[in-house]
């Protein structure tokens, strides 16, 4: 099955995405977190009804966004697709496609320090150490590459 280009779309501008999850390992490779997607029915008369009643739950509503930003920048930015189509075809990585994931890494850093939501339930160190896999949060460029699967094994969700 392929995952909908809206998903990815959705997400990459910091939507909260309602709808009938695809029931599909594709994506769950892709959107492992928690409230990826909002379950609403296909059947649904009232989203209205829906939209104002996910409105009223607002701390969970800001925890969704942060998330979908910061899980796209550690997951879904054309570098890390780009990688995966140089790898099939075995060709080396280019420096600035590590360049670009650092950046993304280290402003995904940035904004798990400062979070009071889920992705935010870091400790001052958690944050440390996502600074050393990911990059300085200065974004300076002599850090590590950054590495998506990093993210899920730290549960950054």
């Amino acid at each position: 099955m392929v995952v909908p280009a809206r998903l990815f779309e959705g997400a990459a501008g910091g939507a909260v995405l309602l709808g009938t999850a695809p029931q599909c390992p594709e994506f769950q490779s892709c959107f492992d977190w928690p409230d990826a997607v909002i379950e609403v029915s296909p059947e649904a008369t009232d989203i209205a009804a829906v939209i104002d009643e996910l409105d009223t739950q607002s701390q969970r509503m800001e925890r969704v966004r942060h998330t979908i930003a910061i899980r796209c920048l550690l997951q879904h930015d054309w570098v890390y697709r780009w990688q995966q189509i140089l790898s099939t075809v075995g060709m080396a990585s280019h420096s600035k496609l590590d360049d670009r994931k650092k950046r993304l890494g280290s402003i995904a850093v940035n904004a798990m320090a400062g979070s009071p939501h889920g992705v935010s339930t870091r400790t001052a160190g958690e944050v440390a150490h996502l600074g050393m896999l990911f990059g300085p949060a200065s974004g300076s460029k002599s850090a590590n590459s950054t590495y998506p699967q990093r993210a899920n094994a730290l549960g950054v969700n």
